[in-house]
């Protein structure tokens, strides 16, 4: 964790005393089943270390299918430079600390309304 340290802030005496995965999945778990779809920017990553991450804790994978904001920005925008902040620097969208898991998801969210708004059509493509 110290070498992530410098991306996200995240120490370990931040969460030296927070319950580990397992004391959270049952309201992640509520949250998803609650969602039409989840989305993340190269979303094929997200969703193996969420699998990964609850197969260590003897937990079941959220069976979503996840929207891949990278795919969106291709597909559907038609942007190329498809890092996060590339793709919210060209549609406006307020991107405000890159590494952050409350502005990431904001983003995000914002990536795959525009894209809806956009090429509705196009939407299934980007889905995993």
């Amino acid at each position: 964790m110290p070498r992530f340290t410098a991306l996200h802030g995240i120490a370990r005496e931040h969460v030296s005393e927070a319950p580990n995965l397992a004391g959270h999945y049952p309201a992640i778990a509520r949250f998803a089943a609650g969602a039409e779809l989840l989305a993340a920017h190269n979303a094929g990553f997200d969703r193996n270390v969420q699998r990964a991450t609850a197969a260590r804790y003897g937990l079941p994978p959220l069976r979503k299918r996840f929207i891949c904001t990278v795919k969106l920005a291709r597909a559907a925008l038609n942007i190329r430079q498809t890092r996060l902040p590339n793709v919210c620097l060209t549609l406006g969208i307020d991107l405000v600390q890159h590494h952050d898991a409350l502005a990431a998801a904001r983003s995000c969210a914002a990536i795959v309304a525009r894209a809806m708004a956009e090429t509705p059509a196009l939407i299934e493509r980007a889905r995993m």
